[in-house]
């Protein structure tokens, strides 16, 4: 048997074994947990609603007037907020609720930023140029911290739209979809 054969992949397994060595929280390990969002705090969609008659052309706030709280998450993964070390948003998603025939192509430019008592505004994601179609991703900025959202016993996404067209007579609803990647303290 040739030893020399197996080299590779035995210095390949080390190689991995060490790399999944914790770097974050040295002496002890992290896990990654991923979950997607598309509720608030009491149970409905995240969801922006707003009248046909909004300004078009420039960038205006949409609130969800909602709280998005992944606390409950945590609990049942059996972590809690201070086990918090990093969090991202990995994917951002608008999904068209009504009109029911009507596309995102109305869209020039949105943004979607997060808000909480006591910290600045973060912009997460953003995306301009839409197609006709009913769902699009927002490409999400890499390298932003959201754990400090996460800490807090609530956040609420804004979203800011660039109209460039709208019906008059027509009421909208945009809803969000969020994959979250967070980072918590080993057992």
């Amino acid at each position: 048997m040739n030893i020399s054969r197996y080299l590779p992949a035995g210095i390949l397994l080390a190689l991995v074994m060490l790399t999944g060595c914790d770097t974050v929280n040295p002496g002890g390990d992290t896990i990654l947990l991923t979950t997607e969002v598309d509720r608030t705090a009491d149970g409905g969609p995240i969801q922006f609603t707003f009248p046909g008659t909004l300004q078009t052309g420039r960038l205006v706030d949409l609130r969800c007037n909602c709280r998005v709280d992944l606390g409950p998450y945590l609990t049942t993964q059996g972590f809690s907020r201070s086990d918090i070390v990093s969090a991202e948003v990995v994917t951002a998603r608008l999904v068209m609720g009504t009109p029911p025939t009507g596309n995102l192509s109305f869209l020039d430019q949105a943004l979607l930023k997060f808000e909480s008592t006591g910290l600045s505004a973060t912009e997460v994601a953003n995306r301009t140029g839409f197609l006709s179609s009913r769902e699009s991703n927002l490409t999400v900025l890499s390298g932003r911290d959201i754990s400090a959202f996460l800490e807090k016993a609530s956040f609420e996404p804004v979203l800011q739209i660039d109209a460039s067209r709208l019906e008059t007579n027509a009421t909208y609803q945009l809803y969000l979809v969020l994959t979250v990647r967070i980072t918590v303290s080993g057992l």
